[in-house]
């Protein structure tokens, strides 16, 4: 097949090959399958295990912190070899941790399952660092935010397919798992966690399949290197000089910590939802709760969708952010204080505002460094993903020492230093 396509000397695209893109953007959808998926394990792992609200965001603790410590390694992958060496890679590693699952669920302990969540991880921030990169030199630069957006309106599907599968076969039974568990002797109520871990077996192994799928047909692939062509009188910077260079570019610095706090932020509205709707609903079964969850990732969706509608007619990045993160610490007030099932509609409704978040954060930081550092300006991109290691520890201890409504006032900080930033440099877009 002839390319239909031209890699500029500067790493960009001349135009967008679709069928390449389309390949690289269905892993997005992946990796939110299984962030969506880690919400569902939340609930369920607290009540199975009996383990407390800080014990059970060790699920995230666990995924996210394997993004931090893989992200630098894959901008050295990139480096030396190509994207989608990285991206091959980042796949076999995330169909291989799903695959554990299986022995997991058979040991029928926490550590194991978030051992298969670290390895399965490592697949995963592999692949959103590589892929988040790619996306936005596959084409020209003006349109860089636009294919980041695009590629990023993937993820909620894949978020909504998660819980979906999470409903399913994870929560199958219409009675709370604690009433369930109530009143069972030490040998039944093993039996009975043995059993509720089973459930978790087939998302995993659909992931699987799913994921072996996409690697045959992206090594198939021809794929562009959109790397900065080196001159005889140019050197490619190293990974500590790269650093270096980042560490000193002070708006990406600032970048990288609203993109810390924004990611986390985000994740720990997520990893709590369900907690707080079973909260406010003592009655209600965890699969009844996943319906929430369900919903918020369709609005989520649906604010991605539109955010890619506004982008593309002209608006301008930290514009959006302003006013959105503006509603969501708003929002995030209401949730911490409101009585009965108010905090629970709020947080469905700001999850309309997460949208821009990521995808622009992400964009817009690559974009603010030399081309010649874009590689590593990724990883660290990549790296803010941490956040959701810790945000929602974090808001778990709160939680524990004083409301699961209070503890809301971590994502709503995390938000204001995003705002912060936003409004700083929509002064300087303006100016």
């Amino acid at each position: 097949m002839n390319q239909t396509f031209v890699q500029r000397s500067d790493g960009y695209l001349d135009k967008t090959p679709w069928m390449k893109f389309i390949l690289v953007g269905l892993l997005f959808g992946i990796w939110g399958t299984a962030v969506a998926l880690n919400s569902v394990l939340i609930a369920q792992f607290k009540e199975v295990f009996v383990i407390s609200n800080v014990a059970s965001a060790l699920i995230q603790s666990a995924y996210f912190g394997a993004y931090f410590l893989v992200s630098l390694p894959t901008s050295m992958i990139i480096k030396k070899y190509s994207y989608k060496v990285a991206i091959v890679i980042g796949i076999a590693l995330f169909a291989g941790g799903s695959l554990l699952f299986y022995p997991a669920s058979i040991a029928g302990s926490y550590l194991p399952f978030l051992m298969c969540i670290f390895i399965m991880a490592i697949g995963a921030g592999m692949l959103e660092m590589s892929c988040g990169t790619y996306v936005v030199m596959m084409g020209n630069p003006e349109a860089s935010t636009l294919r980041s957006s695009i590629a990023q309106t993937i993820n909620p599907i894949g978020n909504i397919v998660g819980i979906a599968l999470g409903k399913v076969l994870i929560f199958s039974e219409a009675t709370r798992l604690s009433d369930q568990m109530s009143g069972l002797t030490k040998a039944e109520l093993h039996s009975f966690q043995l059993a509720a871990l089973q459930h978790t077996i087939i998302p995993y192994m659909i992931i699987a399949g799913i994921l072996l799928i996409l690697l045959l047909l992206i090594m198939v692939q021809k794929y562009p290197s959109c790397k900065v062509e080196s001159t005889s009188n140019e050197k490619v910077p190293g990974t500590l000089e790269s650093v270096k260079a980042l560490l000193g570019n002070r708006r990406f610095v600032w970048g990288w910590v609203a993109q810390f706090c924004g990611i986390g932020a985000q994740l720990t509205i997520w990893s709590f939802l369900i907690r707080q709707v079973l909260e406010v609903n003592p009655s209600m079964a965890e699969a009844q709760g996943t319906n929430y969850m369900m919903i918020s990732y369709v609005i989520f969706f649906a604010g991605r969708f539109v955010v890619s509608m506004l982008l593309k007619k002209g608006a301008t990045e930290y514009n959006l952010l302003s006013i959105y993160l503006f509603v969501a610490v708003i929002g995030l007030g209401i949730v911490m204080f409101a009585p009965g099932n108010i905090p629970v509609f709020v947080l469905l409704a700001i999850n309309l505002v997460l949208a821009p978040i990521y995808p622009v954060l992400y964009a817009t930081n690559v974009a603010n460094v030399e081309r010649k550092y874009t590689e590593n300006a990724g990883a660290f991109a990549t790296m803010t993903l941490v956040g959701g290691a810790i945000f929602p520890i974090v808001q778990g201890k709160i939680a524990d020492i004083f409301s699961l409504q209070f503890s809301f006032i971590v994502p709503a900080l995390g938000f204001v230093v995003v705002l912060i930033f936003a409004l700083m440099n929509r002064k300087e877009q303006q100016s």
